[in-house]
């Protein structure tokens, strides 16, 4: 009779074992996904756009591109961090990249709206 309730402790012991390990594995890959880190690579991309760090800002948009091509908010905020530089033409470049890739109106308004600002600025220089 102690045989049999050894056997049921173990296969218990076992059995709460393996769950706790599938729970964890579960955990890992979520909290490990790609769809997360896209998110978190994001948001920081946009955090260090309002600090004007255009660099790392633009280096977290690249990231974002790399793992999902199709991302217009990543072409949007790498296009932003190129114009703070001062790198327009590298702007338009990753705008018309990303148009053609997702086909996302927004990608072509901001490059109207960065030419409109570019054009501003000359017209001040010019008066």
């Amino acid at each position: 009779m102690t045989v049999r309730k050894k056997d049921k402790k173990s296969m218990l012991v076992t059995l709460v074992s393996l769950l706790a390990i599938i729970l964890c594995g579960g955990l890992i890959i979520a909290i490990d996904s790609p769809g997360l880190s896209v998110k978190k690579k994001l948001s920081f991309g946009e955090q260090y756009l309002e600090e004007a760090d255009y660099e790392h800002a633009l280096a977290n948009f690249q990231e974002v591109l790399g793992r999902d091509p199709e991302n217009a908010d990543a072409y949007l905020g790498a296009a932003k961090a190129y114009e703070g530089m001062g790198k327009r033409s590298e702007a338009y470049e990753i705008l018309d990249k990303g148009y053609d890739a997702v086909r996302d109106e927004r990608l072509s308004a901001l490059k109207k709206e960065i030419e409109r600002r570019g054009n501003d600025i000359a017209d001040d220089v010019k008066e």
